[in-house]
């Protein structure tokens, strides 16, 4: 992982719920040459398609109902730094479609701009509970290099297991001021 980390690659990490998705992508950021920027992390199951779009990509102002005000979308906020798409398969195609061009070209617009292209260099790291074959589309796909598979915790070896275990109770032991 560390050698990932070093090397300015896009990545999408599948694995159930629980498995310490969201716990790699901050460790890939901490010791990447980036690690001094921004990370934002988003869980696309969060919210609703289109307001996932106006917060990912901004908006400009009377570009849907509602729309007072031009918005800067998380894409422009995280321009440099790290990206983290947690439940990715929730977005839909047309949404994957724009993100395949942002990350082949670096370049998007927000919701309701039709002219000129924005310009971002962001390191994005995917995950997903789904299988990617079936959830995403081949095109954005092709554009994420590496893949990392995290099985599920009850198939570690029981070692594994007890020593991720201990290491949980020292951290709160720790954080509570009191010996476990």
């Amino acid at each position: 992982a560390y050698k990932i980390a070093k090397k300015n690659i896009n990545i999408l990490i599948q694995g159930e719920t629980g498995t310490g998705k969201e716990v790699l992508a901050r460790f890939v950021h901490a010791a990447s040459n980036r690690a001094d920027k921004i990370f934002i992390p988003v869980n696309c199951g969060a919210l609703p398609e289109n307001l996932l779009e106006s917060e990912l990509f901004g908006h400009e102002k009377g570009s849907f109902t509602g729309a007072g005000n031009l918005r800067r979308g998380i894409f422009e906020m995280a321009n440099r730094g790290f990206l983290f798409l947690d439940e990715v398969h929730r977005l839909s195609f047309e949404n994957q479609e724009k993100l395949f061009i942002l990350l082949d070209q670096g370049c998007y617009r927000r919701m309701g701009e039709s002219k000129g292209w924005r310009h971002v260099r962001i390191r994005l790291i995917c995950a997903t509970t789904e299988d990617v074959d079936q959830v995403l589309l081949k095109t954005f796909r092709r554009r994420i290099p590496v893949r990392v598979d995290i099985p599920p915790y009850g198939s570690w070896p029981l070692g594994e297991r007890l020593q991720m275990i201990y290491h949980i109770c020292q951290k709160e032991a720790v954080h509570i001021g009191k010996e476990i």
